[in-house]
């Protein structure tokens, strides 16, 4: 340690002088760091040494040292800590401070680049700061971390394999070693620290092949003072990955360390604690978990370590039953890894572990569930008796057994797996679907070396005699006698299992060496016999026991020797006879076959078997008809005895027992007899058994039977023997053959060939039918059956073709197996004998089953022609597809069973061309016959056959016409499969339906020709018949290809070096048809690329360009096959390809993928879609420049983009924009700025086009329905460009803002310009506007140069849009880039802004108004710097914009002048005489609407700023009152109140410029006849005599109170009454002439209304009160002007004069019949002209006689009952008359009583408030 810790020093010593000033402040910046105040709640603070913060009182520097380093931090040394502070540094003021300086630190480093402070240099840093207590500090530190510090991308900053890097991990987490001097030894990290620098270091190869410093951290995290849960999982973790990654000579030394420690922690504190529950009880399950595995990796990279002690497994077993839940997963991949180790033990541990497994799998049977984790342990037992033990070991193959009787599935498997021979695949296709294809040299010595190779698998099994030996050790029950009442030994399950096992050894014997002849009794053959014995018992399941059977039958094949004994036999032959009638039928049938292989076995010979054949013939019945009744018992007993007695009888008569003539042939012929009449039983199960049976008897040669007489088959001449008739019970007789004679037995056979429908009864009769012509029967008797053979074509039944097959191949002669071979062997059918032998590597197998190369059955001439005939010339090429399926099934069978016969081989070419023929039939079953059949042939032809089959085949895969065959088209031939082709319409559905032949489905679909033929009858189409035909040779076409396709596969592995000139243009067609939609040619072509390619990706890739070439050429094709699969081939293709590769072809790709997705069949297009993925997957990576160079990055976008903007973006197929939007929106992630470019602006125009052609077709159905669902257009804009803005197009073009630079933007502004100007959508013109605003705001310093063009074309833009959301965009677009525009560049926009909104005599006002309003307030808001160098031009039209008829300018310039004015007085004043040019600029429009904005504009200039204007008051009213002469236009009414406006704000200047002027110009206005006008005008004029009046104070005459006197020094005195009371007076007066007499005058209305329809009247009448309405607003209007009047006037005489005209005008308005606000427009006149009267010293006399008349209707409206506003105005004006009044006036005291009624009487409360008041003032 002394040695490492000098090397520690020298590392990382804070005085190591190799250390450059940089590193030095490098640390000091990390002590900084490290500067911590630890956490209350932190579990994380094991140090007594780190420092308490200050509220603790105490400093780093005044703590005591209780050990070395306990006054520095965690990471920190004394020394380094004094080197930070100083040496007499005060304490940190708080931890807020502290926290601050850190946080302030962490901001330098970020403000620093990369250059100057590289990420590996700060990485501590970081690591430091975001396990600090401070949550902004961690927080911050993480931040910087996971952005400075990447090391988990392609491209890292840091690199975790760094030896330096990994140094400093290691120093950090650890300290300095002891040899460092105390005053300068940094502590280790805190345990938070040491968290995060673990993390770290199991994502370092490097860091775990850091020895020593790996077990010293993982030694601190598990034993180290302080540490917790947390910090030993951490560091069990860095266990593992040490483990995992070490070297081999750095774990050597590491090793046992670690292993002591994991031992030691499972024994330790941990023991239990995952057991007990509670909080901690997780952690450590955990943490013995990461032991457990530890352990494991240990035991895989260091088996020696383990090896030599069964410890280590019996510990681990142990735990699998005592670990709880949470762990049991980690100790079974434990002891996966250790079985692994003790793989190849011997000696003590191997015992050891036999014994522990033993004991695990005896404890698992007992326990019986899975409770303590018994299951488990069963499962890991099973395991390691499958892998650990060599294969030939008998007790592990014993607990394989026992493993396979358990309850628990996958321990079931596990000993399933185990019991399998290992790599038994010897065969060329195996090795071929495990991607192991040999090369053909070692095909070639495979044969020489297949002896070899079975003794080499025969040796990898224990030898039977020793696995029975060890069977019988632990079961010694299996060494006895077997009754059938005796149990099984092991569970059923495990008994079927060793039954296969022991098979398999015993088979493997028999290919090795003799066995031994010392071996045991058990050992010996006898001993196998009693273990199958055993098998056979009644408490056996069915299939144990047909198993056993099997294996017994095959015992007595293989060893005749075996059962010589005739008390053996006849034991065995009871166990037989007894499952001869099982409930099992396989077994009855296994069982029936060991009866007959023992008949000649039973002693005494042949008395036994006859005895044997009786009784089995008394259970079968000889009644044939009632055969199967209740007379006979159970079925099963009856179908048992037949198929025993059919055997018992075989053996009877065949060839050795005839010969020696010990069997009574007598016996043969009453079995026959039995199973003849069985056979016409009704119990087609029974009639198939016992035809069966005369097949067995059949195939060792019928005995002589009689034959009818010739007249006794009937009357009619009938001598064929195939006349029949129907018998009482409903089944076919079989005409009048006697019974016993051979023409009964062969109707019979015929008779349940064809009769019957049981396809199993068709089946065995068909296959009995062959036997016994193989056996010999007479020609007549041989024709008969083979006609009903043939009568079978016509079935469905693919198993009922196959047994005809087999039947005809037995007929035909040469078949490889013997009578005795398929009577009393393992034989079961042609099929698997052929099979079986084919498969045979020697003779010696094929002699073992009864086979010979020349075959046995010889047959006849006559029968072969009949055969050959019928298939070739009748049933081959016939027009119903089951009778072809039929014949090629039969010729297959042909030459498969008599491959070798010479009759066969001298017809090779046309059973080639036969077969060829049938390779594109629409029936797959006959297809893959054909396919089977043309390897078959090919195997047998010579050398120019098989080239001229491979070019055919080859011609057919690559789409050539082939030669047609030749199909006579019938009536009922099936053209298409049914439901190809549908009928939509019902009555030619119904007529093909009514016309359907037998067997057609009909239901509105199209079969055969004649259905064809009648619907293009029915239609007037008969040309369309040819087009049918067409699609039906396409349709051939293809099935040629799928069939040729599964011959091709059948021949490839033999054609061997004849392929090579083929293979080049074989290879693409295989690699598209890989991929075909039929599941059935994929398969057959896969098997051709597994025949003919050994290496699939090196072939690939050395013919990719033609493999390409095809793709793409048939993407284009018109079927849709080649079209599907060439988009899936291309897929698998273009996986993973490099850029030189795919350069060439990457447009045709894009073209191919873009034209599959839009495809009209609806599979292509979900191919396509899958190709457009992959090809999307390909451009993006090769345009990513982290992953390709920038020349392919380049060249991939030249080549892709425009394609994908024009095609893709542009295509009407959503599919195709989403896939082409999708890889330009990444493209554009992901490519450089230099190799992008080039083509943003294209980009930038394709996507700006494409935010509208892509927008949701459903927000156009919205836009047309708006209006009925209440969505304004504004509301409906903004919902479409908010859509597009949140579209992958708008996600686009942000991202493309990042790589425009100064030559992009040469080119961008023109393309955008063009946009602008041209762009058709809305989202395309708004979207081009917001490109411009977010490239402004983002690379504003572009824009600048270009900004005239740029306000050019938005200018332009906005000013002819018509859409606001456009507008509005276009606008904030112009003010985004005057914001960095040139000052020229914004003077001249300011300019046009200006000009924009002066034009008002411009066609386009409105427009530019509007354009110029938003502009204006776009500038205030988002280039205010720019628009206030602009004041005095934008400010003065802001003002006047204020005041305009629009509402929403008026709003822009409203919020325009508040936010640049400073104040509306201080603003007018600096912009006076602007304002008001542009105002009287505006007033002296021609149009009327642009006046009157002149006009309040003057008016609000006045009202802003009254003591401002003053001086332009004059000018002001000029202007107003001479635009008043001339006609009333539309809106002048606004001229009026701006006159009255001016007047109010500034009296005095009127009074200058000249009041009476402007009260003679109002009295002018008002005498207009426009009711509207008038009514403005007397208002207007209201309003100005009010201003213009003098103004008084309260006071009376002589300074009296309760009077007004005038304020002296006031406006000059000016008498308006003799001009303004005349003009009140015609408009009030009732007897004037200028009143509207036709109001109150009815024989006036009478006169107008004479004669009139009522329509007229209802319009006349309508038309009178609207004008007596107007007339009533301007009277009440007058009265106020006249009341306004008298309050100001000034001269008495004046008012005296016509004072009498005021009170009778006061007095008819006052009348009830008026309106109440006119009523109270009088009562205001006369308290206006009491009060004035008073004012100027009237008479009391002369005021008493205006007055007194008034009283009345005074008293009246204050009576009113109904409006309070009335009775208030009548109190007011009471009071003002009394006050007026002498105070002895009569009329005075009237109105004080009034007064006084009102306010003790009235309801309401203001009028008796008014009264009151009233009442006070006339008393004061």
């Amino acid at each position: 340690m002394a040695h490492r810790g000098g090397r520690r020093a020298q590392q990382g010593g804070v005085r190591d002088p190799a250390h450059p000033p940089a590193a030095g402040f490098g640390r000091v910046r990390r002590r900084v760091l490290l500067r911590r105040s630890p956490r209350l709640d932190d579990e994380t603070r094991p140090h007594a040494g780190v420092a308490p913060g200050p509220a603790a009182g105490a400093t780093p520097t005044t703590t005591p040292a209780a050990a070395p380093g306990a006054s520095a931090p965690p990471g920190m040394s004394p020394a380094s800590v004094e080197r930070v502070l100083g040496p007499n540094a005060p304490p940190v003021a708080n931890l807020a401070d502290l926290a601050a300086r850190k946080l302030a630190l962490l901001e330098f480093f970020n403000r620093a680049k990369d250059e100057t402070l590289p990420p590996p240099d700060v990485l501590t840093h970081y690591l430091v700061a975001a396990c600090d207590a401070d949550h902004e500090v961690a927080k911050r530190g993480e931040e910087l971390l996971r952005r400075r510090c990447v090391w988990d991308t392609n491209r890292p900053t840091v690199d975790l394999e760094d030896v330096a890097i990994v140094s400093k991990l290691y120093r950090a987490f650890l300290g300095d070693p002891e040899s460092v001097p105390i005053e300068s030894r940094a502590n280790p990290a805190s345990p938070a620290l040491k968290l995060r620098l673990i993390a770290l270091m199991c994502r370092s190869v490097a860091a775990a092949n850091a020895f020593p410093h790996t077990v010293q951290a993982i030694f601190t995290g598990l034993y180290g003072a302080g540490t917790n849960l947390r910090m030993k999982a951490a560091a069990m973790e860095l266990a593992v990955w040490v483990l995992r990654h070490a070297t081999d000579s750095q774990l050597a030394q590491a090793a046992p360390l670690l292993f002591s420690g994991m031992i030691k922690l499972l024994d330790g504190e941990t023991k239990g604690a995952a057991a007990s529950g509670g909080i901690a009880a997780g952690g450590v399950a955990s943490l013995r978990g990461f032991c457990y595995q530890a352990l494991g990796q240990l035991a895989t990279r260091l088996p020696r370590l383990v090896v030599g002690t069964p410890d280590l497994a019996a510990r681990v077993f142990t735990a699998l039953g005592t670990e709880p839940e949470a762990v049991r997963p980690s100790v079974q991949t434990a002891a996966r890894s250790l079985a692994s180790a003790y793989k190849g033990c011997d000696g003590g541990v191997a015992m050891a572990i036999e014994g522990l497994l033993l004991s695990s799998i005896d404890a698992g049977a007992a326990a019986g569930d899975d409770a303590g984790g018994v299951g488990a342990r069963r499962l890991v037992a099973a395991q390691w008796a499958r892998d650990l033990f060599p294969f030939a070991h008998a007790p592990a193959r014993y607990l394989c057994v026992v493993a396979c009787g358990d309850e628990k599935q996958d321990v079931r498997e596990v000993g399933r797996a185990g019991l399998r021979p290992p790599d038994g695949e010897v065969d060329e296709f195996a090795r071929a679907r495990r991607g192991r294809l040999a090369k053909r040299d070692e095909d070639n010595k495979a044969g020489d070396d297949a002896g070899d190779d079975a003794g080499n698998k025969a040796g990898s099994l224990p030898a039977a005699a020793t696995f029975l030996d060890y069977l019988a050790s632990r079961h010694p029950e299996l060494s006895k006698p077997a009754g059938l009442a005796s149990k099984l030994p092991l569970p059923p399950l495990a008994m079927a299992a060793a039954l296969d096992f022991v098979r398999l050894c015993v088979a493997a014997d028999a290919k090795g060496a003799p066995a031994d002849p010392k071996a045991s009794s058990s050992s010996t053959p006898a001993g196998y016999r009693r273990f199958l014995e055993r098998c056979m018992v009644k408490s056996a399941p069915g299939d144990l026991t047909a198993a056993a059977a099997a294996a017994i039958v095959e015992l007595i094949e293989r060893d005749p020797a075996s059962v010589v004994d005739g008390d053996d036999a006849a034991s065995l032959n009871g166990i037989a006879r007894h499952f001869a009638g099982a409930v099992d039928g396989p077994t009855r049938k296994v069982a029936a076959k060991i009866c007959g292989a023992l008949a000649s076995r039973l002693a005494p010979a042949p008395t036994a078997a006859v005895a044997e054949l009786d009784g089995l013939l008394a259970i079968a019945g000889k009644d044939g008809v009632k055969a199967g009744s209740e007379v006979h018992g159970r079925f099963e007993d009856q179908d048992g005895a037949l198929r025993a007695a059919g055997y018992v009888a075989a053996a009877g008569n065949s060839e050795p027992l005839r010969l020696q003539r010990a069997f009574p042939p007598g016996k043969v012929i009453e079995a026959l007899d039995v199973f003849v009449a069985v056979a016409g039983c009704r119990n087609p199960t029974l009639a198939g058994t016992a035809v069966e049976a005369i097949g067995h008897v059949g195939m060792t040669g019928l005995p002589d039977l009689p034959r009818a007489r010739p007249g006794a088959e009937g009357d009619d001449g009938d001598k064929d023997g195939t006349k029949t008739a129907a018998r009482g019970d409903g089944l076919p007789d079989d005409g009048d053959a006697p019974a016993g004679t051979m023409d009964l037995l062969v109707r019979r056979l015929a008779r349940v060939m064809t009769k019957i429908s049981d396809p199993g009864a068709q089946q065995r009769a068909a296959r009995a039918a062959g036997h016994v012509i193989a056996g010999g029967c007479a020609p007549t008797d041989a024709d008969f059956l083979v006609d009903a053979l043939f009568g079978l074509a016509g079935t469905k039944s693919e198993e009922t073709r196959v047994a005809v097959g087999e039947a005809l191949c037995f007929a035909f002669g040469g078949v490889g197996v013997t009578a005795g071979g398929a009577l009393f062997g393992s034989f079961v059918s042609l099929a698997e004998f052929t099979e079986k032998t084919s498969s045979s590597s020697s003779k010696a197998a094929a002699a073992e089953t009864g086979s010979a190369e020349d075959g046995f059955f010889a047959g006849t001439d006559a029968i072969r022609d009949k055969i050959l005939d019928a298939i070739f010339q009748r049933y081959l090429y016939s027009s119903r597809s089951e009778e072809r399926c039929a014949a090629c099934a039969w010729l297959l069978a042909l030459v498969l069973h008599t491959r070798r016969h010479p009759r066969l081989l001298s017809m090779l070419s046309e059973i080639q061309e036969a077969f060829g023929s049938l390779l594109g039939d629409q029936n797959e079953l006959t297809q893959e016959m054909a396919s089977r059949g043309v390897s078959v042939v090919y195997e047998l032809g010579t050398e120019e056959q098989r080239k001229e089959l491979l070019g055919s085949l080859m011609g057919v895969l690559s789409g050539e016409s082939q030669r047609k065959r030749r199909v006579k088209l019938d009536d009922d031939t099936q053209v298409f499969q049914e439901g190809t082709i549908k009928i939509d319409d019902k009555e030619l559905a119904k007529k093909g339906d009514g016309d359907a032949p037998a067997g057609s489905t009909g239901g509105g679909s199209l079969s055969t020709y004649k259905e064809l033929c009648s619907i293009v009858t029915d239609i007037g189409q008969p040309d369309l018949i040819y087009k049918f035909m067409d699609l039906a040779n396409y349709q051939a076409m293809l099935n040629s290809s799928k069939g040729a396709a599964y011959g091709f596969a059948g021949i490839a592995k033999r054609a061997g070096d004849a392929l090579a000139p083929h293979l080049a243009k074989l290879l693409p067609k295989l690699y598209r048809m890989q991929h075909d939609p039929s599941p059935n040619m994929r398969e057959a072509v896969k098997g051709i690329w597994l025949a003919v390619v050994d290496d699939p990706k090196g072939a690939v890739d050395a013919h990719f360009g033609a493999v390409m070439e095809e793709l793409l050429s048939e993407c284009g094709s018109r079927m849709w096959r080649a079209r599907q699969s060439s988009a899936s081939a291309l897929v698998e293709l273009l996986s993973g390809r490099r850029f030189a590769e795919v350069e060439p072809y990457l447009e045709r790709v894009w073209e191919a993928s873009l034209r599959s997705i839009d495809d009209i069949k609806e599979t292509v297009r979900e191919a396509g879609k899958t190709l457009c993925r992959a090809s999307r997957g390909l451009t993006v990576r090769l345009c990513d420049s982290h992953h390709s160079s920038p020349a392919e990055t380049r060249a991939t976008i030249e080549k892709t983009l425009p394609m994908l903007l024009n095609k893709g973006l542009n295509s009407t197929v959503r599919e195709v924009q989403a896939l082409a939007m999708d890889v330009v929106m990444n493209v554009a992630k992901h490519a450089g700025s230099a190799e992008l470019g080039p083509h943003i602006p294209t980009m930038v125009t394709c996507l700006l086009e494409a935010l509208s052609s892509m927008e949701d077709s459903r927000l156009n159905y919205i836009e047309q329905h708006a209006p009925a669902i209440g969505l304004s257009q504004e509301r409906l804009e903004h919902a479409r460009l908010q859509s597009a803005k949140a579209s992958p197009m708008g996600e686009t073009l942000d991202l493309l803002m990042n790589h425009v630079d100064d030559e992009v933007m040469k080119e961008l502004v023109p393309a955008i310009g063009g946009v602008l100007r041209s762009g058709v959508g809305l989202n395309t013109r708004a979207g081009a506007a917001r490109f411009l605003s977010r490239l402004c705001l983002r690379r504003g310093s572009l824009v600048r140069p270009h900004a005239g063009k740029l306000f050019k074309s938005l200018l332009s833009a906005a000013e002819t849009d018509k859409s606001a959301s456009v507008f509005a965009a276009m606008v904030s677009a112009v003010a985004a880039v005057a914001r960095h525009a040139t000052e020229a560049r914004v003077n001249q926009l300011v300019d046009d802004v200006a000009a924009a909104y002066e034009s008002v005599d411009d066609d386009n006002h409105e427009r530019r108004a509007t354009l110029a309003a938003a502009l204006a307030l776009e500038l205030s808001r988002n280039a205010s710097d720019a628009l206030r160098n602009h004041a005095t031009k934008i400010l003065p039209l802001a003002f006047v914009g204020r005041f305009d008829v629009d509402e929403k300018r008026r709003n822009k310039w409203n919020e325009v002048w508040e936010e640049n004015s400073s104040g509306a007085s201080s603003t007018v004043r600096l912009y006076l005489d602007e304002i008001l040019a542009s105002a009287l600029a505006r007033l002296g429009s021609s149009q009327y609407q642009i006046k009157r904005q002149g006009a309040e504009a003057i008016a609000g200039l006045a009202t802003a700023a009254p003591d401002v204007v003053s001086g332009k008051v004059p000018a002001m009213l000029a202007a107003l009152t001479k635009e008043l002469p001339g006609r009333v236009w539309e809106g002048k009414e606004s001229l009026l109140p701006a006159v009255a406006d001016v007047v109010e704000k500034c009296p005095v200047a009127a009074l200058t410029f000249g009041g009476g002027e402007v009260v003679a110009a109002l009295v002018a206005e008002a005498t207009r006849k426009k009711s509207s006008y008038r009514e403005a005008a007397l208002r207007a004029l209201d309003r100005s005599l009010a201003a213009l009046a003098p103004p008084t104070v309260p006071g009376g005459p002589g300074g009296e109170p309760g009077g007004y006197v005038e304020v002296e020094g006031s406006n000059p005195v000016v008498d308006f009454f003799p001009a303004v009371f005349p003009l009140l007076r015609d408009a009030l007066d009732p007897t004037s002439d200028s009143a509207d007499a036709s109001v109150d005058n009815p024989a006036s209305e009478d006169r107008s209304t004479a004669g009139a329809t009522s329509r007229e009247m209802e319009e006349e009448a309508h038309r009178r009160a609207s004008e007596a309405k107007a007339g009533g607003a301007v009277a009440e209007s007058a009265l106020g002007c006249l009341a306004t009047l008298c309050a100001g006037a000034t001269v008495l005489g004046s008012m005296e004069v016509v004072a009498i005209e005021i009170t009778r005008i006061a007095s008819a308005a006052m009348a009830p019949a008026q309106p109440w606000t006119r009523r109270a427009a009088g009562l205001r006149v006369v308290a206006a002209l009491a009060r004035r009267s008073a004012t100027l010293g009237s008479e009391p006399r002369t005021v008493e006689a205006w007055l007194a008349p008034l009283c009345d209707a005074m008293r009246e409206c204050g009576n009113d009952p109904r409006v309070s506003q009335l009775r208030r105005a009548a109190a007011e004006a009471t009071g003002a008359s009394a006050r007026a009044l002498a105070s002895g006036s009569v009329a005075r005291a009237a109105l004080m009583k009034t007064l006084e009624e009102m306010r003790d009487g009235d309801r309401a409360p203001d009028v008796r408030g008014a009264a009151h008041r009233s009442l006070t003032d006339a008393l004061s």
